[in-house]
């Protein structure tokens, strides 16, 4: 099982993209358009988790992943954390680094 430790930068730079709105961050692999072999990790903000997802243990925050994407990680600790300026997320684990600039996509449903 996937750990994720995110680093209070990391935290701080997800919490604005959240907002004031309620959310789960789902952590998945993007292969639409990516024109790579088995795709990019990413993130998007939803609702609530989906049949597929599975928790994820998180120090800081609410994380999910859906099953397809399990096998994309290693089964040890994973890190998310930002670059020097805080712009933007990596996530990397103790051998290598998954992306260094990590989208976040926000799948929430409008406020009514």
């Amino acid at each position: 099982m996937v750990k994720v430790n995110v680093t209070p930068q990391a935290e701080q730079y997800l919490s604005r993209k959240i907002g004031d709105k309620k959310a789960v961050i789902r952590i998945f692999v993007d292969n639409e358009d990516c024109g790579c072999t088995g795709g990019i990790p990413a993130l998007r903000l939803i609702d609530e988790p989906g049949k597929r997802d599975t928790v994820v243990e998180s120090n800081a925050l609410s994380l999910t992943m859906h099953q397809s994407g399990e096998s994309y990680f290693d089964d040890d600790e994973l890190t998310l954390s930002t670059d020097d300026l805080g712009s933007s997320l990596r996530l990397s684990s103790a051998s290598q680094y998954y992306s260094r600039s990590i989208r976040v996509l926000d799948g929430r449903k409008a406020l009514a």
